[in-house]
């Protein structure tokens, strides 16, 4: 029985896959009032979803009605 050559595209699929193996990844963090980014990422880390090399890029934001009471409804109805 005769080996079979490899198709061309399996050899550019494996290429491409050991070049994604290595690289680096983005994580969006978002974490809630009173949580810490820091001890997200960790934990993210530490399960093996993410590597201390990969990027993580954290997301805060209040909301406009906990914000000295902007942008809250007023008695009837209607913002400001």
């Amino acid at each position: 029985m005769t080996v079979r050559p490899k198709q061309a595209w399996l050899r550019r699929l494996e290429r491409l896959r050991r070049k994604q193996k290595g690289k680096r990844k983005t994580h969006y963090l978002f974490p809630l009032p009173g949580e810490s980014a820091d001890a997200e990422k960790k934990s993210l880390i530490a399960s093996g979803q993410a590597r201390a090399t990969d990027q993580f890029i954290i997301i805060c934001w209040d909301s406009p009605a906990a914000a000295d009471g902007a942008g809250a409804p007023s008695s009837n109805g209607h913002a400001g």
